[in-house]
């Protein structure tokens, strides 16, 4: 199975399935997106970024689709937020974007299950997070992970040229 992200007429984006023999593609969500986040490691969920326009508190939520169909997406965020699998299945990473950096946790997996239990309206901030971690939160971004102890990250810090050079 190929999940594409294809943009129509109106700009709006849009994620389709489509099986590796070819064939037709399917929608998987009725809703546009605004960006694809992360395909779940057996291929059963997507997660993708929207936006509401009827929330001027929440603007943006990131949502887990199952990629089957058959239901409502799950709610993860109730803001963007970048979501990832670990190798070991037992844990979901998020990484949350603060003012001045990312902050990632790391969520366990209920045994045979594909998404944590984050409630009915996700997370909105670092405090609910908070409750539900197995480890302390890391300062950065979690590109990828095999387990909550082993994991690579980027952290990126901005420093300015402190001299000034005359250019004639």
């Amino acid at each position: 199975m190929k999940l594409r992200r294809r943009v129509d007429l109106k700009k709006k984006n849009y994620v389709y399935k489509r099986s590796v023999e070819g064939g037709m593609e399917k929608l998987v969500m009725n809703e546009p997106n605004l960006d694809l986040v992360e395909v779940s490691p057996d291929g059963k969920w997507v997660v993708a970024s929207v936006s509401d326009s009827q929330s001027a508190e929440h603007p943006y939520r990131t949502i887990a689709y199952p990629v089957e169909g058959g239901g409502p997406g799950v709610m993860l965020c109730l803001r963007l937020c970048d979501v990832r699998w670990d190798q070991s299945g037992a844990d979901m990473v998020i990484n949350l974007y603060e003012e001045k950096n990312g902050i990632v946790y790391f969520v366990p997996l209920e045994k045979g299950e594909e998404l944590p239990r984050l409630g009915a309206e996700g997370v909105g901030d670092s405090e609910e997070l908070k409750k539900r971690v197995k480890t302390e939160a890391i300062e950065g971004f979690v590109a990828t992970a095999m387990t909550p102890e082993v994991y690579a990250f980027s952290r990126m810090r901005v420093k300015r040229n402190l001299y000034w050079v005359p250019v004639r």
